[in-house]
């Protein structure tokens, strides 16, 4: 009766043993295939981009430089102010008005103590 146990047990080791190596070569397979195909793609991308770039730098070599577009000369500049409570001011100035000038119409529009300008780095 144990050796008949023990032959099942064995049986059961096996059964598991196989299933764990048929698994682990499905996935090393799974991993090939994914690999062979980043390498097709990738030999794709280099091969289209190969053709784009001969293509436009034939291009640029025919076209005409082309003058800049006329620079633009704005009048007035629209400022929209975070106070500490949370509201917002919106007041367009000049484009010539200085930081004082901004300093003053949040002192006159808000009474507000303890606040500093500060700009949202682009």
């Amino acid at each position: 009766m144990v050796e008949a146990k023990q032959r099942l047990e064995m049986k059961e080791a096996k059964k598991l043993a196989d299933f764990k190596r048929r698994e682990k070569e499905e996935e090393r397979l799974a991993k090939q295939r994914v690999k062979e195909q980043i390498a097709r793609d990738r030999l794709e991308r280099q091969s289209k981009f190969a053709k784009t770039a001969s293509a436009t730098s034939s291009a640029s070599v025919q076209q005409q430089p082309t003058a800049q577009a006329p620079r633009k000369d704005y009048a007035e500049c629209r400022l929209q102010i975070r106070l500490p409570d949370g509201s917002a001011l919106r007041h367009n100035f000049s484009a010539t008005d200085t930081l004082r000038i901004v300093l003053d119409y949040v002192n006159s529009e808000k009474n507000v103590e303890g606040y500093s300008l500060a700009t949202a780095y682009p």
